[in-house]
């Protein structure tokens, strides 16, 4: 059995995610550990007034909350301090509603995790 797979089926199997990640309508970022977004969904950059490409790389407390710094409560730095998922329900005057954030720790790359928020 051939386990290797050509770039035509990984190209299509990525353009398949994508599009998968995009259709959720929640809210969905990818943070690193520095708070910074890796990819956001379409929902979410719709929601902030952006495209998925500008919030690369900001961090999510600036853009989400107008902040220098994460608010006190936040559920990443809950996950970065014990790995573990997290659950809150929030207010965010700036998205314009109440959310139930959860947080749950992804594989980065060999040293880090990743947190889908």
């Amino acid at each position: 059995m051939n386990t290797e797979i050509s770039y035509d089926e990984l190209a299509k199997r990525n353009r398949l995610l994508e599009q998968t990640f995009n259709a959720v309508p929640d809210l969905i970022l990818l943070l690193d550990k520095e708070h910074r977004i890796i990819r956001a969904n379409k929902a979410m950059a719709d929601r902030l007034n952006r495209t998925p490409k500008a919030l690369q790389g900001k961090r999510c407390f600036q853009i989400v909350h107008g902040t220098d710094s994460p608010p006190e409560d936040c559920p990443h730095n809950r996950l970065l301090e014990d790995g573990g998922e997290h659950c809150l329900e929030v207010f965010e005057k700036r998205l314009s509603g109440s959310f139930m954030v959860t947080v749950s720790p992804v594989p980065y790359n060999e040293k880090e995790i990743a947190c889908v928020h």
